[in-house]
């Protein structure tokens, strides 16, 4: 071998001792990494070990706050979260205030007639948070008979009454706020929102309209009805129960109001 060559070799041989050297050297400066069951301190314990640590303390967050939020469910709720249910739920704290839409597409404004004791008038509205309910406000525009009103909220089945109240005397044409005899919670869901009047009591509140021309969809036969009326009731009363499929849509006209705490 050429002296050049051999020389060339030497000096990669000891380039590549002093890089085993510094090596080594390294190793034995480095702290040794424990297992995390014998760490005293977070400092001892290995880099992977505290990355997954700090994984930990997220996810542990992360269930603590479902399970608040959890904990806001009702027992059907919670069933239906674990056992592949299919009610929506909507778990993002509570509201102090809402104006419900209409259940149809809006055609356009209209008054809904509380003339008659004997006929109680439905508006199905979806709640989409949970609610404190302790005032609604209705609008009305034109007093023929002055009088009282009785209203209440009634669950999607009809089968539950919420917050029967009656109003105070209206005599003239305004804003009509009404404050329940006592506070109604609700989760979110679908309610109906029922009024009565009472005596003699003949007036005009605000509503919305469908229209004629979607009537059809109103009267599915054998499904709920999202809005009308249900005659025969004693004069004056709101039932204990409804049956949302026996609603006429006759009068299809959704009463505007709000509802607040």
């Amino acid at each position: 071998m050429p002296e050049e060559e051999l020389q060339k070799k030497i000096e990669e041989l000891r380039l590549s001792g002093e890089e085993l050297q510094r090596q080594i050297e390294e190793l034995k400066a480095k702290k040794p990494e424990l297992p995390v069951s014998e760490a005293k301190t977070y400092e001892d314990i290995p880099i992977d070990g505290q990355r997954i640590i700090k994984d930990l303390e997220v996810i542990n967050v992360k269930n603590a706050i479902d399970k608040s939020a959890y904990g806001l469910l009702t027992e059907t709720q919670k069933t239906d979260l674990t056992d592949g249910g299919t009610t929506t739920l909507h778990a993002h704290g509570s509201i102090v205030s809402f104006i419900p839409d209409p259940p149809y597409p809006q055609y356009g404004g209209d008054v809904v007639n509380y003339t008659n004791n004997t006929v109680l008038q439905l508006t199905r509205f979806f709640l989409p948070f949970k609610m404190t309910i302790n005032k609604v406000t209705l609008v009305v525009s034109l007093v023929t008979t002055a009088g009282t009103i009785k209203v209440c909220f009634y669950s999607e089945d009809g089968q539950t009454k919420y917050g029967e109240t009656t109003s105070s005397t209206i005599s003239a044409a305004g804003v009509l706020t009404i404050t329940l005899s006592s506070s109604v919670t609700l989760n979110p869901g679908n309610y109906y929102f029922g009024v009565i009047p009472v005596g003699t009591t003949n007036i005009q509140c605000r509503s919305y309209n469908m229209g004629d021309v979607e009537d059809d969809i109103l009267t599915i036969s054998g499904k709920p009805v999202p809005c009308g009326v249900i005659t025969g009731q004693t004069g004056g009363t709101l039932p204990a129960t409804i049956n949302p499929t026996a609603i006429a849509a006759g009068d299809d006209k959704a009463v505007l109001f709000r509802l607040d705490n």
